[in-house]
């Protein structure tokens, strides 16, 4: 998961399987000198140039809803991760 600046911040995944109720539905880096997942949005790094030309912003919950909403329409919603 990129930062603002476009750098490596942290990881994210989600089990996409209901098999493994027992393992964590959502992974994440741990809390540190570059992931502070509260001051994140998942997808700004790449939707930045789409806001300033469009001079508006869709935001969604997650970075599945990013990624659904992009193939989708392309339109820029970055996501708290």
């Amino acid at each position: 998961m990129p930062g603002v600046q476009g750098r490596l911040a942290g990881f994210a995944a989600r089990r996409l399987s209901d098999e493994d109720r027992d393992k964590p539905k959502y992974v994440n880096s741990e809390t540190g000198g570059l992931y502070r997942k509260s001051e994140l949005l998942y997808g700004l790094y790449e939707a930045r140039e789409a806001i300033c030309r469009e001079g508006s912003v869709f935001l969604v919950e997650g970075y599945k809803d990013v990624l659904a909403t992009c193939w989708e329409t392309c339109f820029p919603t970055p996501a708290p991760p």
